[in-house]
């Protein structure tokens, strides 16, 4: 899978997430732990900002985290979903 498809992939699956999003919003949309999403910011890895004590993440942000890291990870099999816990 080319990046360009990979991106389009990712966008196609996460067109219902908001553009920027907490580290538990991304946590839930990816169903990973959201210390993993901490971790990732900490190392720089992942992009985001901090705003008001707050970390705020872009979804361009992550789908090219996502691009860029996640060869090992085939975008397909992200499941993400709107519900709350």
């Amino acid at each position: 899978m080319t990046r360009e498809e990979k991106q389009k992939a990712l966008r196609s699956l996460f067109r219902e997430l908001p553009e920027i999003m907490t580290p538990i919003q991304i946590s839930r949309a990816l169903h990973q732990s959201k210390n993993l999403i901490y971790e990732k910011l900490k190392e720089k890895e992942l992009p985001g900002y901090v705003v008001r004590g707050r970390y705020l993440i872009a979804k361009a942000d992550l789908i090219e985290c996502i691009t860029e890291h996640g060869d090992e990870t085939r975008p397909d099999r992200f499941r993400t979903g709107s519900h709350e816990r």
